[in-house]
């Protein structure tokens, strides 16, 4: 009568248990709202390959698992690496998250069924704990589902009798294993269980993971002997390890290496670690080449036959894609400096690894691998660059007080610095910042030599690199700079911070439309890599508390097509567009490859402004 999926002798029956049992949790609403897309109903021990002594085996290890209650100990922001011997080869599962037992608020609900998650990605894992993916839109690379759920939860119906007739061991009647993999398809997702392959991986990392779990040690102080600062509800973090663990998989000796932070162990999978490159726009599925639409030349498909049934979809931004991949490229900076500039898919982490720089310092969030979860101004402080001294811009002023920058180049060259320094990677935030007080100061609406109050709206990763804006101050030798940084992400209400003698930074939780009547009058308002369009809770508010004080307000975004939302939205509001979308010269030189349109993305790429 609801799902469809359990077997009542009468209506009766059927109508009392109904009203009888606890309401499902929404994920298993989910789960039971998939049923109808599952091609096979068969039980696990009758799957091509899969015998009697393999189930055995798994469920054991499951129970084990179980018991050893790793979820009191480890949760979904640790992501572990996983490496599984010979068997790795054919499995492309390389991320590991466990879930359930009370998650963190803004992840996985608290009634989530106890389990693990495997991922091909890093990308995929933060999808799926961000809750940017479900049952009905798994992340790109698939997902590997196992859990314990009650027995009339169960996904497939042939596992109940394959239990009894194999004298299968379960916890009890509320906690029986189930292991599903889902894949994305054009119509949703499919949802098949675990094959041979999948299933012996499955078994040596469940018997590994207590092991790991065991010899994880947890960071509770700072260097200096201060407690570290709770992570998203969670206390600290753990210290580094890498384990290499023997277990045994139907007779057969399988070592399976465990990471925490998972990308210890990743980069020795090279170019094998996710997936192909690229991705179909129609089907979905990663794909080791594609082609392009012969119109726009952006879009990527995998076959004739996908593309022909996109075309009802992609012929209305056919053209606009096209202008947009001109414009994309035009923001290649690879022939002005000499570090790499075009990152591969999830792959922004080896880039910095050849910096030398990787998870060091400043650098932390550059490519977020080792800090998924970790809660925006909470890493340890570290204001060091890591590169050799003539890579770094100096610490002092810039006297005489310089004119406006043109574009990297010129800054480079005022800086003395080598164009195989990566700075910009980060310098990209303080330099946008000063771009746009130089445009206002050209327009006659700024005046340098005395007080500028800046409104910096939705800081993010920019907390935990606070210092690079000390670079504002120095090329504003004779300006007293009061940035004051607004919105749902700093860890406290209130925090100042006095970066130089010239610059004070504010750093303040909340709305802006409910702060800023408190605040100093801004002479301009920026946000960096804003997604005007992406939260609907955050920007109209503000946009229409910017607009009605008529203050003059600088955008940046990834890529013109966020630009076209951005745009979308502020006519909704009726505010015009001052400055239409145009390449920042002080966007980031990294770009990042996307699967399924050839554009390429980079932070702080376009510019925009409006009430000026």
């Amino acid at each position: 009568f609801d799902c469809k999926a359990v077997f009542f002798c009468t209506s009766e029956t059927s109508e009392r248990l109904v009203c009888n049992r606890p309401p499902p949790s929404a994920e298993r609403q989910q789960a039971r709202a998939m049923i109808t897309q599952i091609d096979e109903e068969k039980p696990l021990d009758e799957v091509d390959g899969v015998d009697a002594e393999l189930v055995r085996s798994v469920y054991r290890s499951a129970i084990s698992l179980f018991r050893s209650e790793i979820w009191k100990k480890i949760k979904i922001v640790h992501l572990i690496g996983v490496k599984a011997g010979h068997l790795q080869e054919n499995v492309p599962l390389h991320i590991l998250s466990v879930v359930g037992g009370g998650e963190i608020p803004g992840h996985i609900t608290g009634d989530c069924p106890l389990g693990i998650s495997a991922y091909s990605s890093l990308e995929d894992a933060k999808q799926v704990g961000s809750g940017n993916a479900s049952y009905e839109a798994p992340p790109p690379g698939g997902w590997f589902k196992f859990s314990f759920v009650p027995k009339p939860a169960v996904m497939f119906e042939g596992n109940w009798s394959m239990e009894k007739r194999l004298g299968l061991e379960v916890v009890d009647r509320a906690n029986h294993p189930e292991i599903v993999f889902l894949e994305r398809s054009h119509n949703g997702s499919t949802v098949s269980q675990p094959d041979k392959l999948q299933l012996r991986w499955f078994d040596a990392v469940t018997k590994a993971l207590p092991i790991f779990a065991s010899k994880l040690q947890w960071i509770r102080q700072k260097q200096d002997g201060t407690t570290l600062k709770t992570v998203k509800g969670i206390e600290g973090c753990f210290t580094p390890l890498t384990e290499n663990i023997q277990v045994e998989v139907c007779g057969e000796s399988v070592t399976v290496t465990l990471s925490y932070p998972a990308m210890a162990i990743l980069p020795e999978y090279g170019d094998r670690i996710p997936l192909p490159s690229e991705m179909c726009s129609a089907c979905y599925g990663f794909k080791s080449k594609t082609s392009l639409c012969s119109r726009c030349k952006a879009v990527r498909y995998c076959s004739g036959a996908c593309q022909k049934a996109d075309w009802r979809q992609h012929k209305s931004s056919c053209n606009l894609l096209k202008e947009w991949l001109v414009e994309s490229d035009s923001n290649d900076m690879s022939h002005l400096f000499s570090f790499p500039c075009l990152a591969p898919r999830k792959g922004r982490f080896r880039i910095i690894e050849q910096l030398g720089v990787h998870n060091k310092g400043l650098w932390k969030r550059v490519c977020d691998c080792c800090n998924f979860g970790r809660r925006f101004g909470s890493l340890e402080h570290d204001d060091g660059w890591h590169l050799p001294p003539d890579a770094c811009p100096p610490d002092a002023p810039l006297l005489p007080a310089p004119g406006p920058f043109t574009d990297w180049l010129h800054y480079y060259a005022s800086r003395n610095l080598p164009l195989s320094s990566p700075v910009a990677l980060l310098l990209t935030y303080p330099l946008t910042v000063l771009h746009a007080l130089h445009i206002l100061h050209a327009r006659g609406k700024l005046e340098f030599g005395g007080d500028v109050t800046v409104h910096y709206l939705g800081p993010e990763k920019e907390l935990d690199f606070l210092p690079v804006f000390k670079e504002l101050g120095h090329c504003l030798p004779d300006t007293r700079l009061h940035l004051i940084m607004v919105g749902p992400a700093p860890r406290s209400k209130v925090l100042k911070v006095n970066l130089l003698p010239n610059l004070e930074v504010s750093i303040l939780q909340g709305s802006y439309q409910r702060i800023v009547p408190s605040l100093p009058k801004a002479d301009v308002a920026v946000a960096l890599n804003s997604g005007l369009e992406e939260d609907e809770d955050l920007w109209p508010g503000a946009l229409q508390a910017l607009h009605v004080a008529r203050t003059p307000a600088f955008f940046t975004d990834l890529a013109m097509p966020s630009c076209a939302n951005a745009l979308s939205l502020l006519s909704q509001l009726s505010i015009p567009v001052a400055i239409p979308p145009h390449p920042n010269p002080f966007r980031s030189p990294l770009r990042d490859k996307q699967p399924m349109v050839k554009l390429q993305l980079c932070e702080n790429g376009f510019l925009f402004a409006v009430n000026l």
